[in-house]
């Protein structure tokens, strides 16, 4: 997460997931195995990631193209994660380098209506590879 104010959010989130699974709900979620990372995608070290997930109802202005494709996200994604990766995206999708898994629509409270998720998988290798 880039805004420090909704990782801290999502940090506390996990947290409590955590104690529901030692207490109350063994089993049920891997919290363990999750991360909440404060950084950019240009900056961050995204090499060791299995699933990314990217609340991109809101950037709208990164959009470069007539498909709806995040240009300046696929280049870097492209750069920093490994090949088979799954990142998850909401409106707008990934371009060359992703192929489309499956696309679904939700509700989005956030935005008082509904929200379009988008699963890719990275078919290409990271630059390190």
């Amino acid at each position: 997460e880039y805004l420090s104010s909704i990782h801290d959010v999502a940090a506390d989130v996990l947290e409590r997931a955590r104690a529901a699974e030692a207490t109350d709900c063994p089993g049920l979620i891997k919290a363990d195995e999750v991360i909440f990372e404060c950084d950019s995608w240009d900056t961050a070290d995204l090499s060791n990631l299995d699933v990314v997930f990217v609340y991109s109802t809101g950037l709208a202005e990164m959009v470069r193209d007539e498909s709806n494709v995040l240009v300046e996200l696929t280049e870097s994604l492209n750069k920093r994660l490994r090949k088979g990766s799954v990142v998850i995206t909401t409106e707008y999708r990934l371009g060359e380098g992703f192929r489309l898994i499956e696309s679904a629509d939700g509700k989005n409270d956030f935005i008082g209506g509904v929200s379009t998720a988008h699963i890719h998988v990275k078919e290409s290798p990271g630059d390190w590879e």
